[in-house]
C-alpha cells in the first residue's frame, strides 16, 4: 500500500494467536487492512503497512515499514523498541513494534515498494 507524503518507519508485526472473540486467529491481508495502534493514553493511531508479503500469518512476526497517518502524534505517542497493541477494529489483534534499526530518517514514502 502506498501512503503518498508519509514517511515511513521500520517495526515489526506480531499476528496473535487468538482473535479478539477469543477464536483462532486470521491472517493479515496487507493491502487490504486497516489497522490501528493502541497509545497508553487510549487514543488509537492508524496506520498503512509496507512489506515484501501479501500477507501476515498467525502467530508470526516479521519485519515491515509502517507510515501512521497522524505522524506527528505517533512520534510523541510511541518509543522505539516498545511493544503497541494494534488491531483492525473488529477481530484482528497483534503487537507492533518499532524499531531503531534505520531510524537516523524516516524511509520516504517515494521509497516505498508498493
Amino acid at each position: 500500500m502506498n501512503v503518498p507524503g508519509l514517511p515511513w518507519r521500520p517495526a515489526v508485526i506480531s499476528l496473535h494467536c487468538v482473535d479478539s472473540y477469543g477464536r483462532p486467529g486470521r491472517l493479515l491481508p496487507i493491502a487490504t487492512t486497516r489497522p490501528a495502534a493502541r497509545a497508553e493514553s487510549g487514543v488509537w493511531y492508524g496506520f498503512a503497512i509496507a512489506a515484501e508479503l501479501d500477507t501476515i500469518g498467525v502467530g508470526q512476526s516479521v519485519s515491515v515499514r509502517v507510515a501512521f497517518l497522524d505522524e506527528e502524534g505517533a512520534r510523541q505517542a510511541f518509543e522505539s523498541e516498545t511493544p503497541i497493541p494494534f488491531g483492525d477494529g473488529v477481530i484482528l489483534r497483534g503487537t507492533l513494534m518499532l524499531t531503531s534499526q534505520g531510524e537516523t530518517g524516516f524511509v520516504s514514502a517515494d521509497r516505498n515498494p508498493d
